[in-house]
Formats: structure tokens, sequence, C-alpha cells
């Protein structure tokens, strides 16, 4: 089991990484080769924000390493002075090149700043710094006058100059800006904010599609209203992870708020439909087929930690203990399979059946030390601390890899992107806390910081 020095430990070898190895130019970037320290994607990703500095800048405060908190917060100054546009929203660019103009007559990609509001928000909650609060309503500002047509869809791209508006929408991206304008109006209690919420969760909760299928679509063509592909994928297949659990993470956050009748339904009809994908109890394949009427894709755990964390979340916001019951079951199925601290990340005969990904197992990690808490069921603990002890497997010359063979326990993949490496900070934050008998569901930041993203 890891101990809290230990969590110390790996944090500040992650966060080293992540300024030294994953940096250029100031920026940071998004892919690295954990075995040379290559830099093989130097896009600068905004909504990347949310996945590593927030947690950069929470444990910095826990060791008091005023350096890196303030180098944290720099990079929220230099995304903000460099490449957010007079739109508000901001400028792709790939660091080591000319900074991009801060004219509107560029196309601007909405869909790859979604997450942004859900680390800027809490980072302006941890520090006081207003460069977060300014950032972010400048952004959600732009957001609500450039990119959100009359229905209530949030467009995937647009050209802000012409107010020109490309015709495709995802699901994941309406759901995390519904969390993010939820956030806004909780810190704020600005009414236009939560109005904004709402028009965008009714777009989701009056789809045809939801309304036949009980899913959510992976996106929309707006001009047709019908769904469209995500990642290749045939559009009749509607994928779980993502696309539906981040719009269930908003469509809850918006009733937490509202306490709206209507929200609930749509939520519980959601919650329901999860029996027809279902694999084991509480356990689910990751897409629905509406051609066929059947679960489709492979069972795996980057689909079923955001499923499980969503009946957790279920549970708590509705209080019904049968969510609750689901988690818990498919929870214990996925720790039934751990060998020395790390779970396959798919079953048997599936591509991934002898590999653990450091992005999920991260993720399960969080969902199993939230069922700890709330259940105190020693096991979750130990999984989970079992599985922090395990990154010693994924520890490679410059940083992190991605996957880790299960059978061998030798890294099979050193190809990792930056924000994996905060979702391990995360992971070892909700360690850490727990450790300390700190309570996520009884304190708002600590459930901020701990969602699923």
């Amino acid at each position: 089991m890891i101990r809290e020095a230990e969590i110390i430990e790996h944090c500040k070898y992650i966060i080293k990484s992540i300024k030294t190895v994953c940096t250029k130019d100031e920026f940071v970037i998004a892919n690295f080769d954990s075995r040379t320290g290559r830099i093989l994607n130097p896009n600068v990703n905004t909504d990347d924000i949310a996945d590593h500095l927030l947690f950069i800048i929470c444990f910095s405060k826990i060791i008091n390493d005023k350096d890196t908190l303030e180098w944290a917060i720099n990079q929220f100054k230099l995304q903000k002075s460099c490449l957010q546009l007079n739109c508000g929203l901001f400028a792709e660019h790939k660091a080591g090149n000319r900074l991009p103009s801060k004219t509107n007559f560029q196309v601007v990609h909405v869909k790859y700043q979604e997450d942004y509001p859900i680390g800027s928000i809490p980072s302006y909650l941890l520090t006081n710094n207003k460069v977060f609060l300014e950032g972010t309503e400048l952004f959600l500002d732009g957001v609500i006058k450039y990119a959100i047509d009359k229905n209530g869809y949030v467009c995937n791209r647009i050209l802000p100059a012409l107010r020109l508006r490309y015709p495709w929408a995802s699901s994941e991206c309406l759901g995390l800006f519904i969390e993010g304008f939820v956030d806004m109006f909780a810190l704020t209690e600005r009414e236009k904010y939560l109005n904004i919420a709402k028009h965008i969760s009714n777009t989701l909760t009056e789809n045809s599609s939801f309304l036949k299928h009980g899913f959510f679509p992976n996106g929309w063509n707006i001009f047709l209203k019908i769904p469209t592909r995500s990642h290749k994928k045939s559009r009749k297949k509607f994928e779980m992870m993502k696309p539906n659990t981040n719009t269930l993470f908003g469509l809850l956050s918006l009733y937490r708020v509202t306490g709206d009748g209507f929200l609930e339904n749509v939520i519980k009809k959601w919650l329901n439909s999860l029996k027809k994908i279902e694999y084991n109890r509480g356990v689910f394949y990751n897409m629905w087929d509406i051609s066929k009427k059947e679960a489709s894709g492979i069972v795996d755990k980057t689909a079923n930690h955001a499923i499980l964390d969503v009946l957790i979340e279920s549970s708590i916001v509705l209080g019904e203990d049968k969510y609750l019951k689901l988690a818990i079951s498919g929870s214990k199925w996925w720790l039934g399979r751990d060998k020395n601290g790390l779970i396959p990340d798919g079953i048997k005969g599936q591509k991934e059946w002898k590999i653990c990904m450091i992005d999920s197992h991260a993720d399960l990690t969080v969902v199993f030390l939230k069922l700890y808490q709330i259940t105190h069921d020693e096991e979750f603990l130990e999984i989970a601390l079992d599985n922090m002890k395990a990154l010693n497997f994924f520890k490679d010359k410059y940083g992190l890899a991605w996957k880790v063979n299960t059978e061998t326990n030798e890294i099979s993949d050193h190809i990792n992107k930056t924000k994996f490496l905060g979702g391990c900070l995360k992971a070892l934050l909700t360690t850490y806390i727990t450790l300390k008998g700190e309570k996520i569901y009884k304190d708002k930041l600590l459930r901020m910081l701990t969602r699923d993203r």
C-alpha cells in the first residue's frame, strides 16, 4: 500500500515531468515519449488546463511549493495573454511557432476548449487570483455571443468575425458547458449563466434520439437535426464515454441547482436505459447500436469508470441507493480482476485485455476512493492504495508511460499525453485527502476537484 510520503514523491515526479519534458517555449504541450523525452505533439490545448494545471496548483499548496504554484498560475496568464482572442475564446497554437494574432478573423475550435471552465473556476477558488475569474468570464461570454445558436447548440467550430457557426455540435461538449455555466452561476450568482445552462440542457433532453433510445447521440448536424459520427464510428452507434457520461454530469449539476422535476425524469430515463448495455451487474458495454437496438463495442475501464462515477453522483443527487448498489457491484467486479495493483482495461479476447492504461487506471482509482468514503468498505481503500503504488510500473526515464502489460508488469507503450499525467495527479490528490480524513461530498471544492472530466 502507498503512504502519504510516497504520494508526495509521486506528485513531485509527475510535476517535474510536466514542467520539463512536457514544456516548450514556456507552454505545456499535448504529447510526449516517456522513453526518449521527445515532444510528439507541440499543440497547446487550452482545455487540458483542467487536466493538469489545476492539480499542480493543489499540490503546490499542499507541499507549500511557492515556485511551482507561481509557475502554474503563470501558465494560465500566458494562455490568457497570448492565446485568448478578442472574442474571448482561444486560438490554436503549436509551441515553437509564431504566436497567433488576436483577430476574430480565424476559425476557432470551440469543442477543444470545452472544459476550460472546469479547470479555471476551481483554480480561482484555490488561489483567489483574479486572472482565473477574468479569463473564465471572457471565455463564457464569448461562447454565449458567438458559439451558441438559437436552439441551444454549442457549435464545434466558429468564425467569430462573421458570426459564422459551423453546423455541428457534440454531446460531450454540451454536457461540459452545462457544468461550466452552472459553476459560473454558483460563483457569480448571475442568472444569465444559469439560463444558458438551461437552454443547452433543453436541446439535449428534448432531442428525438434521446426520447426514442434513452441515450444521447455522439453529436448532431444542427441544420438537419440528425445524429453525426464521432471518432470515425457510425452515427448509429452512441458512445457512452463522454457523449453520454459528460451529458449526465452536466444535467446532474443543473438539477442540483434547480431541482427541476423534468430533469430528474430525464436523468432517471438514462439510468434505466443502462440495463440495455449491461454485460454484468454494474458492468457495461461502451456503445449502443440504434439500428440493431443492442449493446455494441467493448467492455472497458475507460467507459465503465465514467458510468460508475455517474451512478455514484446520481445516488447522492437523487437520494436513491439503487444507483449506489449498482456502482458497488460494478466496482467489485473490476477490483476482482486486480493483478499487483494493475487492472486490465478490457475483458478476455479484446485488444487491451492484458493492458493497463494509465488514464483509466487513475480514473477508476478515484471511483474506488469515492465508494470507500461513502460505504467505508476497506476493500475499496486497499485496492485504491495498491493502484497508486502500482504507478511505479509506469515510471520511465522521462516520466510516466501510457500502458503496462498486466502479465509482465512491463511498459508496453511509451507514448503518453500530458493530460493523463494530470489524471494521475487527481487520483493521488483523492488518495491524499482520503487518508487525511477529508470528505469529498461534504466539501464543495473537493467535489469539484474529484469529478470526472
